[in-house]
């Protein structure tokens, strides 16, 4: 098994206690020990808590796999390439569940800062999807890649939120299949009108 550079067993402890406690209820120096690091440490490596915050969100989140399909883009078709995401991107999300729910319990409490981190990820997420939209470029004037993002990343974190969060439903794998294929199909009928 390898071993976690510093840098690492920072960003996992975070996002554990994140997960456990929250941004408010977790402190520096609680991560910093569950790291087995100093507290100078941890700030000399990420500076505030909001950038170590930040660090935790870009790596726990679907970005680092929106990156790994972006390159693999010219071996699918969209709509091979929209399921496999929609997929991802709903699993990571149910993955994440415990660490989302002690977002959403906290958001009131957020500063502005950390309502800036929220938004750039969201903003992240999006031009990544657009990316990969634009491999499959339409003659339509009307193809707004971006809105055509943000409804395919609306869709699945709703169906997500709706099933997960707010009414606990355990939908098999079958309907969820069933779901994110039609949601595919969707967004391909804009793509393609």
């Amino acid at each position: 098994m390898e071993k976690l550079s510093t840098r690492d067993r920072i960003i996992e402890a975070a996002y554990t206690l994140f997960s456990e406690k929250g941004y408010h209820g977790t402190s520096t120096r609680e991560i910093a020990r569950a790291a087995s690091v100093s507290e100078v440490t941890l700030f000399r490596i990420f500076g505030t808590k909001e950038s170590l915050f930040e660090e935790v969100l870009k790596t726990k989140s679907i970005i680092p796999d929106l990156v790994a399909m972006i390159r693999d883009v010219e071996n699918h078709s969209l709509e091979d390439l929209l399921f496999s995401l929609a997929k991802k991107f709903y699993y990571t999300l149910v993955s994440k569940k415990k660490f989302i729910m002690i977002t959403f319990s906290e958001v009131n409490q957020y500063s502005e800062k950390i309502i800036d981190i929220y938004q750039k990820l969201i903003d992240q997420i999006d031009e990544l999807l657009v990316k990969i939209f634009s491999k499959y470029k339409s003659t339509n004037k009307d193809f707004n890649l971006k809105i055509i993002a943000m409804a395919f990343r609306g869709m699945i974190f709703n169906l997500f939120l709706t099933n997960e969060i707010l009414l606990r439903k355990n939908i098999t794998k079958s309907e969820i299949t069933h779901i994110l294929s039609s949601y595919v199909k969707i967004i391909l009928n804009s793509i393609n009108r």
